[in-house]
């Protein structure tokens, strides 16, 4: 079932653009794109040609123009930003009516990082409101042994990080949108490597298979395609590791609960 929903979800973001995922009002809305330090911006003055400039926003969020010298544009929207340079123009006396437009040549203040299980691992800039779905689309999607969740990592103002953990089946339910959420500057996402689990013994199909929620014994078994006619339920046992690293053999029965690593062992009948 899982497999099934990374396929789907790999042929959906293909096709982002006619998707419809309910989303709550911060993901729909976009907000203003907020200029920063390393933005290169295009300044032009209409009338004035000669004060027209194209400067790369210094770590001072400051540019310099022709005139009014150093302008604080960093940390402003584009309208603000447009309004600012017109005000300082006006101020000086240097136009009577300014009409300004900022427009950004180079996005490059605001980018998060994309690792583990994906199509195209790397670092991406952001140039507008994006949601979690649209940066998975623009990776490739999530790889064929990627995990069922997504965990982000987020810095907060305090220093500290903030960690959320995110089920990609969750997606796509009907109120998926809430957790289609909207990424931010410095922000780290990394998909791991899917669980799994092992079946050796009396079974049609040794070998190892991807863990999903709450998957029991029984449901292991016809993972693996049910005993060999020499085969039983009865006498099941699981190698399990520890977080000690220590292996320990594990009475099961049908309903026992497969943990990630679990190594469980069919039995033939004593005949």
């Amino acid at each position: 079932m899982i497999k099934i929903l990374h396929a789907l979800f790999s042929m959906l973001i293909g096709l982002s653009a006619l998707i419809f995922i309910p989303a709550t009002a911060a993901v729909t809305e976009q907000q203003p794109y907020v200029i920063g330090a390393g933005d290169t911006v295009d300044i032009t003055v209409f009338s004035r040609p000669e004060l027209a400039s194209k400067s790369r926003v210094n770590v001072d969020n400051s540019v310099l123009m022709p005139l009014i010298g150093r302008v604080q544009i960093g940390g402003q929207t584009i309208i603000q930003s447009e309004r600012l340079v017109e005000q300082m123009l006006k101020k000086g006396d240097f136009v009577k009516d300014p009409i300004v437009r900022v427009d950004i040549a180079n996005f490059d203040s605001q980018k998060i990082s994309v690792l583990g299980r994906v199509g195209l691992p790397g670092l991406i800039v952001l140039d507008r409101t994006t949601t979690l779905t649209e940066i998975l689309a623009r990776v490739g999607g999530i790889a064929e042994d990627g995990g069922d969740y997504i965990q982000i990592t987020r810095s907060k103002a305090d220093g500290t990080a903030e960690l959320k953990r995110i089920e990609v089946a969750k997606l796509f339910n009907q109120d998926g949108g809430s957790t289609n959420m909207v990424v931010q500057n410095g922000d780290v996402i990394y998909v791991p490597k899917a669980a799994n689990f092992y079946v050796l013994g009396a079974v049609a199909r040794s070998g190892n298979f991807r863990l999903v929620t709450n998957l029991t014994v029984h449901q292991a078994l016809a993972m693996s395609g049910g005993l060999t006619p020499a085969g039983t339920e009865n006498g099941v046992t699981i190698r399990r590791q520890g977080r000690d690293k220590n292996i320990s053999l594990v009475k099961a029965d049908k309903d026992t609960l497969v943990q990630e690593n679990d190594v469980i062992i069919f039995k033939e009948r004593i005949f």
